[in-house]
């Protein structure tokens, strides 16, 4: 069995975070008197470790990734479920000390044409939609696991949609007046609501409690009438709040992943500048 490594991971990235803080504010006042230079010193040496930590981030990362993909290997379903929080912990504590000494390597203030700027350029970004994707993923699967019934690919949602549809039409079908009554009144109105899935996102409720919302609002509207004519009203509840929770699900989905191609094109754009910029100091670029 895979023994499970622990990290914690406040420490861990607090840690580096006021690390990287100190060797950045190093760096901004110290380039911005001129006391320091990124080819000798302390700014040099931070430049070395901003490109180890660099280079720690893609050697971990990319093989792993490239192998899986080229052998269409799933992913691991044995061992503890926290078994790749320790290599989370360790990319985000990297980043963040990669971009502290990036900082203090070059004067930032002062940035130009040239392949060393671009790689701090490429960097920040790199940082940045890192971060953002932090956040994203500490905030978003919660949200997403309460309004999704079925996991979705992006793909799917057309065909959900439809079949959805097609379930409220079926569930309406061959009902009451009463039923048909309520539904044109509420229930058609609550689906097609343009930021309703808006409000289901933020109001924190998930389906089976929203489910129970909208029926507890349809009762008031009633005020306890027609009740032996309501029959199937609760499974056209249950599926128009499926309805409702389709574009928050999507629009989850969408907001988790839209920062990764950013990301990862900036580390593959770094990854050249870097080789570039390295060849540089060196002289045998020119």
């Amino acid at each position: 069995a895979p023994v499970r490594t622990k990290i914690p991971a406040l420490p861990a990235v607090a840690g580096a975070t006021i690390a990287a803080a100190g060797a950045a504010l190093w760096g901004l006042v110290m380039h911005a008197r001129g006391h320091a230079s990124p080819g000798r010193g302390i700014a040099f040496a931070a430049g070395i470790a901003a490109a180890l930590c660099f280079v720690g981030l893609v050697s971990y990362a990319a093989p792993k990734r490239a192998v899986r993909a080229w052998m269409k290997l799933p992913a691991p379903k044995d061992g503890p479920r926290s078994v790749t929080r320790p290599h989370y912990v360790v990319h985000l504590a990297l980043g963040i000390l990669c971009l502290g000494a990036a900082i203090a390597h070059v004067p930032t203030l002062e940035l130009r044409a040239t392949a060393g700027s671009a790689l701090f350029a490429s960097l920040a970004i790199a940082g940045a939609s890192g971060l953002l994707l932090a956040v994203l993923y500490a905030v978003i699967p919660r949200a997403l696991s309460r309004v999704e019934r079925t996991p979705l690919l992006p793909e799917d949602f057309r065909g959900q949609r439809e079949s959805l549809e097609g379930r409220l039409f079926r569930a309406m079908s061959g009902k009451s007046d009463l039923v048909k009554a309520v539904c044109a009144k509420v229930v058609i109105p609550y689906v097609r609501s343009t930021f309703g899935f808006v409000r289901l996102v933020v109001g924190g409720r998930d389906l089976r409690l929203e489910q129970r919302v909208l029926r507890r609002a349809i009762d008031q509207k009633l005020e306890g009438r027609g009740g032996e004519k309501l029959g199937g009203l609760d499974e056209i509840c249950r599926v128009a709040v499926e309805l409702r929770a389709l574009p928050a699900q999507r629009a989850l989905l969408f907001a988790l992943r839209a920062p990764l191609p950013v990301h990862l094109g900036s580390i593959g754009v770094a990854c050249a500048l870097l080789a570039i910029h390295v060849l540089q100091a060196l002289g045998i670029w020119k």
